[in-house]
């Protein structure tokens, strides 16, 4: 499925100067994670902190079921999924399961932490964060620190990629 024009791009994303992954720090890093080198989650702060949420859904087998555009739902059959929002915390869930599919808060203008989630790629691999690690179709990485990504967290077939977008 082809994505719509006001899908961020890794050149629209302003760097946050802090984004935490599990127990992972991205630094200096824009807040957008690619899957098969399409956009797939994307996070931005608003000057009130609003934080804003661009993603899209897929199941275990890549089927895309559902498209969220900065907290508003372009598609969502039958309302499987919730979105619940406070100034500086976002929710999202799956109410077929009532599993968190992507919990994150906002620290500062420039900080974000994502603690929990549990998600596909549009490639079936499964993301899941946990407050001390990130899952990402197998590979765990825990306590890690990386600076200056310029294009953010990507995943493709078989690899994982940091600033590569």
């Amino acid at each position: 499925m082809q994505q719509p024009d006001d899908v961020p791009t890794p050149r629209d994303a302003r760097p946050l100067k802090r984004l935490v992954f599990g127990s992972n720090e991205f630094i200096n890093t824009p807040a957008i994670l690619l899957a098969g080198g399409e956009p797939q989650i994307f996070l931005e702060v608003r000057e009130d902190r609003q934080l804003l949420l661009t993603a899209d859904l897929y199941d275990e087998q890549g089927t895309h079921v559902a498209r969220l555009r900065r907290n508003a739902w372009t598609f969502n059959p039958e309302d499987r999924y919730t979105i619940t929002t406070s100034p500086s915390d976002l929710s999202l869930t799956d109410g077929a399961t009532d599993q968190v599919v992507f919990h994150a808060s906002v620290e500062s203008r420039d900080e974000v932490v994502v603690d929990q989630g549990s998600f596909f790629t549009s490639g079936g691999d499964r993301i899941t964060v946990e407050p001390d690690r990130l899952v990402i179709g197998g590979m765990t990485m825990m306590s890690s620190r990386f600076e200056n990504c310029r294009a953010g967290i990507e995943i493709g077939q078989g690899f994982v990629g940091l600033g590569s977008g």
